[in-house]
């Protein structure tokens, strides 16, 4: 059975999603060998399988056992794509804390191992207005402390660059930390959809800012030739793209006045 009362709720991710993939081929072809490039790239295609998890299970909400997983799995996407951003901020920024990083890493697999084989991390579900939405477990605080402080140490380290206090970085490198910065800043406020995992009915809109983040990369890339990515690309792809961001910056005015009428 469809659920196909609101398509707006299932369009919505899939687009984004999809525009995630696009901005991640075209990072990781580039150029694949440098470690910024496959950082960042494997933080969009994790954006990719997130929201297409919960699509999936905003279209198809009458089965438990599939729902449950596609949560479990979406949720262990989100895990790696804090870690890829934070790989990606200390390869940018030129950050060299070895042990940090694979502290991190070892962190992520066990966060992983627990959202997918136990339901500490994901038990369950809620069913709210646009469909099910996973219920956090008795260990899903630890998942929002890895969050915090990735979310505050990238902030902190990209705002420095930001304001290059210290002179580390030219005026063309501090440009292009600005615009990370921002994207990292608008498009991390996502972590606001975190709340309905604890009961509260409220839709979890943060897919309106990763669509800024793409926005504000994608930018960057076509403007100022972010991580040296000079985009030789067909028209139609960047209209399709334009295309994508356009429609989903509208359903997503739609569906806010949508909201606002019912209530």
């Amino acid at each position: 059975m469809l659920n196909i009362s609101n398509p707006i709720y299932t369009i919505l991710p899939l687009i984004i999603g999809s525009c995630l993939f696009v901005l991640a081929v075209i990072i990781y072809k580039n150029n694949p060998k440098l470690v910024t490039n496959k950082t960042l790239s494997l933080c969009c295609i994790s954006g990719t399988v997130w929201f297409y998890c919960y699509s999936i299970n905003y279209i198809f909400p009458i089965y438990p056992a599939l729902n449950l997983f596609l949560f479990k799995l979406g949720y262990s996407f989100i895990t790696i794509i804090w870690l890829s951003y934070l790989h990606f901020t200390m390869a940018f920024l030129k950050i060299k804390d070895r042990k940090l990083l694979l502290f991190f890493y070892f962190l992520a697999f066990i966060i992983v191992l627990f959202t997918l084989a136990t339901n500490l991390i994901i038990k369950g579900d809620y069913n709210y207005f646009w469909g099910p939405y996973p219920r956090a477990g008795g260990l899903h605080f630890i998942h929002l402390l890895y969050a915090g402080f990735i979310w505050l140490y990238c902030l902190k380290n990209l705002y420095k660059g930001y304001r290059n206090k210290e002179n580390k970085y030219s005026l063309v490198e501090v440009n292009k930390i600005q615009y990370v910065f921002w994207a990292y800043f608008i498009g991390n406020s996502a972590a606001i959809d975190y709340i309905p995992n604890y009961g509260v009915e409220f839709y979890p809109f943060g897919c309106i800012n990763v669509l800024i983040f793409l926005s504000i990369l994608s930018f960057a890339i076509l403007r100022h030739q972010l991580l040296d990515i000079k985009v030789v690309i067909k028209r139609t792809l960047i209209f399709a793209l334009l295309f994508a961001i356009v429609y989903g910056l509208v359903s997503a005015l739609v569906f806010g006045v949508n909201m606002w009428l019912v209530r």
